[in-house]
């Protein structure tokens, strides 16, 4: 489907499977064009190259040298407008916590994917399709 929003979203997650699942459910809940990264350090180095390229970001918290929040911290250096949103299922964060660290939003994993659009109308995240979002639950 193309991107008519020109809305581009971010997810960084070092296992590949799950990159793959939440891409694909970003997807179907979007009309963003989602851009996975399995690497923080990857990521980072797309951000820096085009810092207003990115609307929103899902990472996750435990990663290989970076976790989710100072991944943040280094995201909101280069592109502060940047919304990043944290996805983990370590429950070392409420709602609060991640509020406190700079998130825009939590997500528990394991997720369904109604409360994956919960969570992305409640953080007023672009390119969210509320009629796709309707369709896909």
């Amino acid at each position: 489907m193309k991107n008519e929003t020109g809305a581009r979203w971010m997810v960084v997650e070092n296992d590949t499977d799950v990159l793959d699942t939440v891409a694909c459910l970003l997807a179907a809940v979007s009309d963003a064009e989602i851009c996975p990264f399995p690497s923080p350090w990857q990521a980072l180095d797309a951000i820096a190259a085009a810092p207003e390229k990115f609307h929103l970001i899902v990472t996750d918290y435990e990663m290989p040298g970076m976790n989710g929040v100072d991944f943040r911290r280094q995201v909101q250096t280069v592109s502060p407008a940047t919304k990043v949103l944290l996805a983990t299922g370590s429950g070392m964060f409420t709602e609060e916590s991640a509020l406190e660290n700079g998130i825009c939003g939590l997500l528990c994993k394991p997720f369904s994917i109604s409360a994956l659009k919960r969570t992305l109308v409640g953080i007023e995240a672009p390119a969210v399709n509320v009629s796709k979002t309707s369709q896909a639950t």
